[in-house]
């Protein structure tokens, strides 16, 4: 007993002056002084080296904590250990199984040949090793795809654990797993949520086609957890498009000519499938989050979802008002026909939505007298915001605001609010320099 006292002893001060030199050799690698860096570099591999024998012995330990404390530390080995890992995965202990499999995915691509061996580990009679080969494998993106049948079968595990990550791994997989689109939307009415929000996340990962999941991912939409109407809503959001195009910046600006205004069309490429109203009950979530997923989903559709955007300004619920502004200004200058509301929306009970209309208008890519005479209107405001934005908006303008440089030099003096001083003060400058700049 006492011999096992004093060996526990000794190994107890062994491991505090092992974590003090590796504390020590670590700083000293940051030394001022390169011969000290150098040595200190040469003592820590020097450790390494030494140690990795008496690990991958360890892995075949007798005592499955040693095994798998072993497994853990030659982690930082990563492709150079793939040996003692894909070996622990047909280990007699769930728990080293496991270990082993989580292991290989946080090492990622150079773990790559262990593919095969996680695929097979994916029909682990442990519900967690099963589980813990599904995430790894999904660190592996389109690389894994010879995992993707193994990967269907795993959708149908009833471990909702193993589910979730199998739709997740598919989804990182990509346009290769698109085959499983199938599966996948038959499990949004899964009765976990987490296999829920990974099926919704893993729809648009995989590309399929529109037709396809758009029903299920309605379905999701409503569904009663925040977090599966979020990926839903994201989903939607870039569904089938590439990154949004409509521009959002000024540069160019046209004056507005009445006479020659016309309606903008419907832009040749969205998917006609794909509709405003998929999103506009979502813009009244109780989710913050989804909200606006909602609001950018909009803004994707671009100039097909405009009109229904302009006519539901008049929405009871003042956030719904400000989110719909918010992608309208996004949208750019194919939003320009939500001018004339924009100018309605100045005068809003609501300071949020003045503030949404007063930026929005520096977006559309026009200018009239009577745009920038009800921005000098909303310097006098009296909420802060909206004259700040009032200001930042006519400063966009360039010469074409040059009408409003007195009423913003006095805001620049005068206005109670630094914000709104500085914001005028800057707008005069940007005018100015316009001026100059057209001269």
């Amino acid at each position: 007993m006492e011999d096992i006292a004093a060996r526990r002893e000794e190994i107890n001060s062994l491991s505090d002056i092992a974590l003090n030199a590796t504390v020590t050799l670590n700083r000293a690698m940051s030394d001022d002084d390169s011969v000290v860096r150098w040595r200190s570099a040469s003592a820590v591999t020097a450790v390494h080296a030494a140690t990795v024998p008496q690990l991958l012995t360890a892995v075949t330990s007798n005592d499955p904590e040693v095994r798998r404390l072993a497994i853990s530390s030659l982690r930082g080995l990563g492709a150079n250990a793939l040996a003692p890992f894909v070996q622990a995965l047909r280990d007699d202990d769930a728990r080293m199984r496991q270990a082993a499999a989580v292991t290989l995915g946080q090492i990622g691509l150079g773990a790559i040949d262990a593919v095969p061996q996680l695929v097979t580990a994916l029909a682990d009679a442990d519900a967690r090793v099963r589980a813990a080969a599904a995430f790894s494998l999904s660190t592996f993106g389109p690389h894994a795809m010879e995992a993707v049948p193994a990967l269907r079968t795993a959708l149908s595990d009833e471990f909702a654990a193993v589910r979730a990550r199998a739709a997740f791994a598919l989804g990182q997989i990509g346009p290769s797993a698109r085959r499983a689109a199938e599966e996948l939307v038959r499990l949004v009415s899964d009765p976990d949520v987490s296999v829920r929000s990974n099926v919704a996340s893993a729809l648009g990962g995989i590309g399929a086609d529109t037709a396809v999941v758009l029903p299920a991912l309605r379905h999701a939409m409503n569904d009663e957890d925040s977090g599966v109407r979020r990926c839903a809503a994201a989903t939607l959001a870039v569904i089938d498009r590439g990154e949004a195009t409509a521009d959002s910046i000024v540069p160019g600006l046209k004056v507005f000519d009445p006479e020659q205004w016309a309606e903008p069309t419907i832009a040749a490429d969205v998917k006609p499938s794909l509709e405003a109203a998929d999103f506009m009950a979502q813009l009244e979530d109780a989710d913050a989050d989804v909200r606006w997923k909602a609001s950018h989903g909009l803004e994707q559709l671009g100039s097909s979802a405009v009109p229904e955007m302009i006519a539901s300004l008049n929405h009871r619920n003042p956030a719904v008002r400000r989110l719909l502004i918010v992608a309208l200004g996004r949208v750019g200058a194919e939003a320009r026909a939500a001018m004339p509301a924009m100018l309605v929306a100045l005068h809003d009970v609501n300071a949020d939505v003045r503030c949404a209309a007063a930026d929005c208008l520096g977006h559309l890519g026009i200018v009239s007298r009577t745009m920038v005479q009800a921005l000098v209107q909303s310097l006098r405001d009296p909420n802060a915001e909206v004259r700040r934005y009032a200001a930042t908006t006519l400063g966009r303008f360039g010469q074409l605001a040059r009408e409003s440089t007195t009423a913003l030099q006095i805001a620049s003096i005068s206005d109670i609010a630094a914000k709104v001083r500085t914001a005028a003060q800057t707008a005069v400058q940007r005018i100015n320099e316009s001026l100059v700049g057209a001269a």
